[in-house]
C-alpha cells in the first residue's frame, strides 16, 4: 500500500453517517484500476465508544468494470483480501471526549503524523485513509482489522490478566518501538509529537491531577489517600520525576487492550537463543546475579511463576517461536522516558501477584530486547531501567486520577444496573474492568513506594533526588 496522504474529503460527524459513496471516495486511491466498492456494511454489535474515539468495523465488497478480464479480476480480489481491505476498522475522533479539546486535537494530530511518517518496523495496523477537520475538531482513520489478516491475531483484553508469555511478547514489541526512535532528534518528530519535558506536558500533568478530589471519594482507594494528597500538593515534583531521561518515542497508552496476540497453544516452551547473544559489561554483573539468585530461590520453593532460563539467564516465555504480538492505537505517542510505557503496561495488564513475581524478570527481558535492537548498554544501564520502572509507576496512577470523576459516576450507575438486573454485557465488561483496575493500581503504587518517592527525606539512598523546580518547563 502507498503512504497515506491527506484527502479533501471531510470526516463524518458519526459512524452512522458513513455510507457507500463516502467509503468509495475515501478508499478509491487504494483500489486496483477499474475497481470500485460495491457494498459497505457496518457490522452489528462490533462498534464501541472509547475515551477519545469511536470505532466500528465495516465489511466491504468490490466489483470490477466489465472491461476487466476474469483472471485479472480474481487476482485483484485476492490482493484486496490479503491487504486487509475486505473488513476495515473506522476510528472516528469526536468533537468532545473526556479530555479537553486542545489535548484531544494533539492526540489525533500525533496519531495521523505517526501513520504518515513513522509507521513500520514492527507489527501494527495498516492505515488506508486519514483526514482531520481542525475547525470542527473531528478526524477519521480507516485501518485494517488486525484479527482478519490471516495470522489468527486476537485483541488483548484488560479484563483478563495476561499470561507471562503474552507479557514477554508485548515487551518485545515495545522494545522494538522504543529502540527505533531512541534519542530521536528529528525536529519534525519532536515538533509533531511533543516532548514530555515541555511546559505543555507540565500543564497536562496539572490537569490530570484535577480528579484527585474525586479519587479521594472512592472507598477502595482509601489506602492511597495519603499518596493522592501528596501528589496533589507536589504536582511539580511528580512531573519532575516523569520527565527524567533517557528519551525516545513512547506509545503513552500501552495496556493489553492496545495489543494483538497470536499464540501457539500446543507448546509450553520458547527458546530465546534465536534472538542472539548479548554481551554484558562488568557493571551489570552484580545486579544480574541478584536477580538470578532470586529466581533460583523461587525455583527451590516450588514457585509456579518461575521461567526456564538459558545459559545467560534471559527470560523464556511459555510460547514457541511462531508467536507474535502487534501494537495499535497511537493517539498518545510522544517523546518521553521509555519506562513510562513499561510501567503503564505491567500495572494495567497483569494481576498484582503476577506483576510482583515477574517484575524483575520482565524489566530485564525488556532491557535485553532494547540491546538486541541497537540501544547501547552503556547508554542505558539495567540499574537505570529498574529505578525508572519504579518512578514511572506514577504515570498509570496519574492517568486514572484524571478520569476519576467520570469513572466514579459511571461505576455507580453500572453498579445500580447490576443490582437491578438490567445491565448489558458491554456494561458488565466495563464494570468488571473498573473492579480489576482498582486493586491493580493500589498494589502497584504501594509496591513501588510512591509515597516514599515524594518524601522530603527518603530513607532509601537509591531513590532519585528530586530538586525543587521553579517552572513547568525547567
Amino acid at each position: 500500500m502507498s503512504r497515506v496522504q491527506d484527502e479533501p474529503l471531510q470526516p463524518p460527524s458519526t459512524l452512522g453517517e458513513i455510507k457507500l459513496e463516502w467509503m468509495k471516495t475515501a478508499l478509491a486511491p487504494k483500489l486496483p484500476q477499474h475497481f470500485t466498492i460495491e457494498s459497505c456494511t457496518m457490522r452489528p454489535h462490533q462498534s464501541f465508544n472509547g475515551n477519545n474515539s469511536a470505532v466500528a468495523f465495516f465489511d466491504l465488497t468490490f466489483k470490477a468494470a466489465d472491461s476487466v478480464s476474469e483472471a485479472v479480476a480474481e487476482a485483484a480480489q485476492n490482493a484486496l483480501s490479503s491487504q486487509g481491505l475486505r473488513t476495515v476498522a473506522v476510528k472516528l475522533m469526536p468533537a468532545e471526549g473526556i479530555v479537553p479539546g486542545w489535548l484531544l486535537k494533539r492526540f489525533w494530530k500525533a496519531e495521523m503524523f505517526f501513520y504518515s511518517h513513522m509507521s513500520g518496523g514492527f507489527p501494527q495496523p495498516k492505515c488506508f485513509y486519514k483526514s482531520m477537520n481542525e475547525v470542527g475538531n473531528t478526524g477519521i482513520l480507516i485501518m485494517n482489522v488486525m484479527s482478519d489478516v490471516g495470522k489468527n491475531l486476537r485483541a488483548g483484553d484488560s479484563n483478563r490478566d495476561l499470561t507471562y508469555g503474552e507479557a514477554c511478547l508485548s515487551l518485545i514489541i515495545l522494545a522494538k518501538f522504543h529502540a527505533k526512535w531512541w534519542n530521536c532528534k528529528d525536529p519534525n518528530v519532536t515538533k509533531s509529537l511533543g516532548h514530555f519535558k515541555s511546559m505543555e506536558s507540565g500543564i497536562t500533568c496539572k490537569f490530570l491531577m484535577g480528579g484527585a478530589e474525586h479519587m479521594l471519594k472512592v472507598p477502595e482507594y482509601e489506602g492511597l489517600y495519603p499518596l493522592i494528597r501528596a501528589m496533589k500538593s507536589k504536582v511539580k515534583a511528580v512531573f519532575k520525576m516523569l520527565k527524567r531521561p533517557p528519551y525516545t518515542v513512547t506509545h503513552g497508552d500501552s495496556r493489553s487492550d492496545n495489543f494483538f496476540y497470536t499464540l501457539n497453544e500446543q507448546s509450553d516452551t520458547f527458546d530465546e537463543h534465536k534472538y542472539g547473544e548479548i554481551a554484558f559489561d562488568g557493571s551489570h554483573t552484580t545486579l544480574l546475579n541478584q536477580i538470578m539468585q532470586k529466581e533460583e530461590a523461587d525455583d527451590d520453593t516450588g514457585s509456579n511463576n518461575s521461567s526456564v532460563r538459558d545459559s545467560m539467564g534471559s527470560v523464556n516465555s511459555s510460547l514457541d517461536g511462531s508467536s507474535e504480538a502487534a501494537l495499535c492505537d497511537f493517539q498518545m505517542i510522544m517523546i518521553s522516558n521509555p519506562m513510562r510505557d513499561y510501567a503503564n503496561f505491567v500495572v494495567n495488564s497483569l494481576a498484582p501477584a503476577d506483576r510482583r513475581a515477574w517484575n524483575d524478570k520482565l524489566i530485564r527481558h525488556y532491557w535485553m530486547e532494547l540491546l538486541r535492537n541497537g540501544v547501547d548498554s552503556t547508554e542505558y544501564r539495567l540499574d537505570q531501567a529498574i529505578v525508572d520502572a519504579r518512578v514511572m509507576t506514577f504515570w498509570p496512577l496519574l492517568c486514572n486520577i484524571s478520569i476519576a470523576e467520570g469513572q466514579l459516576k459511571h461505576f455507580n450507575e453500572l453498579a445500580g444496573k447490576e443490582a437491578a438486573g438490567t445491565i448489558s454485557d458491554e456494561e458488565k465488561s466495563k464494570l468488571m474492568l473498573t473492579r480489576k483496575t482498582r486493586p491493580r493500581l493500589m498494589s502497584a503504587a504501594q509496591d513501588a513506594g510512591l509515597l516514599e518517592l515524594l518524601s522530603d527525606k527518603p530513607s532509601d539512598p537509591n531513590l532519585p533526588f528530586i530538586p525543587c523546580c521553579c517552572c513547568w518547563g525547567c
